[in-house]
C-alpha cells in the first residue's frame, strides 16, 4: 500500500522507506537463517540408504508414543471435516510431515493416520505434504513412500496400498510457510 500511495503521491520518500525496510527485514531474515541453520540437525550417512532410520530408535519411539495423540487429532480433524462438508466439497485430506528427516520413522503413524482417513472417507483423496530441510535425504524419502526402501517396520508402502494417496516434498524450513495458509487438516512434527 505504501508503494501505491507513493507512486499516487509521485512521492519517492515513502518508497525508499519501503526499500529499506525490506532491506532491514531480509538482512535480519538472513541472520535469523543463519542462526537457525546452526542448530539444525545435518542428514548423515550415503544418499538414499536411508540410515537416518535404521540407525536411530529413538524418534520410531516418539512416534508410536504421540500415535494415540495424533488419532484423537485426527479424529477432531474428520469431525471438522464432516461439519463443513469437505467430502462433498470434493476436499483432499492434507496430512503434514514438518522434519520428516528421511521418512522411515513417521511411517507407522502416516499409516495409521491414513487408514483412519480412509475408514471415514473412503473416496478422499490424501496428499502427504513432507517437510524438511533443503539439505535432507530426499531420495530416501521418496523411496520408502514408494516400497523402495523398507525399514524395520515392515509396513507395506502407503503409496502402493492406496491409489488415491499422493505425496508433495517442501525443502523450506519450518520456520518459514512450507504450505499454503490454511491448506494443512493435520500436521506433526517429531
Amino acid at each position: 500500500q505504501d508503494i501505491m500511495k507513493a507512486v499516487r503521491n509521485g512521492t519517492r520518500k515513502v518508497l525508499a522507506s519501503t526499500q529499506a525496510r525490506t532491506f532491514s527485514t531480509a538482512a535480519k531474515t538472513a541472520t535469523a537463517s543463519n542462526e537457525e541453520q546452526a542448530g539444525k540437525h545435518v542428514p548423515f550417512g550415503e544418499l538414499g540408504s536411508g540410515y537416518y532410520s535404521d540407525a536411530t530408535k529413538g524418534c520410531f519411539n516418539v512416534c508410536a508414543k504421540a500415535q494415540p495423540m495424533m488419532l484423537e487429532a485426527c479424529q477432531s480433524v474428520l469431525e471438522s471435516r464432516r461439519k463443513r462438508n469437505a467430502v462433498g466439497n470434493r476436499e483432499p485430506f492434507r496430512l503434514a510431515d514438518y522434519g520428516c528427516a528421511d521418512g522411515g520413522t513417521s511411517l507407522p503413524l502416516l499409516d495409521a493416520l491414513v487408514a483412519m482417513v480412509k475408514e471415514a472417507e473412503p473416496d478422499t483423496p490424501v496428499e502427504l505434504l513432507l517437510e524438511d530441510q533443503p539439505g535432507n535425504d530426499w531420495t530416501s524419502v521418496f523411496r520408502r513412500l514408494q516400497g523402495d526402501l523398507q525399514t524395520d517396520t515392515d509396513a507395506e508402502s502407503i503409496l502402493e496400498k492406496y491409489t488415491d494417496v499422493t505425496m508433495v516434498a517442501s525443502g523450506a524450513s519450518f520456520y518459514r510457510n512450507c504450505f499454503p495458509r490454511e491448506s494443512v487438516d493435520l500436521m506433526y512434527s517429531s
